[in-house]
């Protein structure tokens, strides 16, 4: 075979070559990609702007019942009509609906809850 003929020796520093310059681009690339992937989650954690929390749940006459566990709100309404549960989802919150309880899991969202209901 073309390969075998000759001193396979003279084909080494070709291959050291070409490892030397492939791997790190390859490094780079990976690091450059999940740069991108951290700054896009970070964009989307801070998707919650300043806002009126009690709009999203039709009002303060709706609203029953508000808990803030660490990172989840959970907010007991009376009527899940009035909520604009679309609204919160675009907002990048996760939602879970049990009964009239509406289960929202952000954490800036509860941060700024909590800091709005102290």
């Amino acid at each position: 075979m073309f390969l075998l003929e000759g001193n396979t020796n003279s084909y080494l520093p070709i291959l050291i070559a070409l490892c030397v310059i492939t791997v790190p681009v390859i490094v780079l690339a990976i690091i450059i990609f999940v740069k991108q992937i951290v700054k896009a989650s970070k964009k989307m954690n801070k998707k919650v702007i300043d806002f009126d929390y009690e709009a999203y749940f039709g009002g303060k006459d709706n609203i029953e019942n508000i808990e803030v566990v660490m990172s989840r709100v959970n907010v007991t309404v009376k009527d899940l009509e009035k909520d604009e549960l679309e609204e919160l989802k675009n907002q990048g919150i996760g939602l879970l609906i049990s009964g009239n309880v509406v289960k929202c899991s952000n954490q800036d969202f509860a941060d700024k809850v909590s800091k709005q209901l102290k």
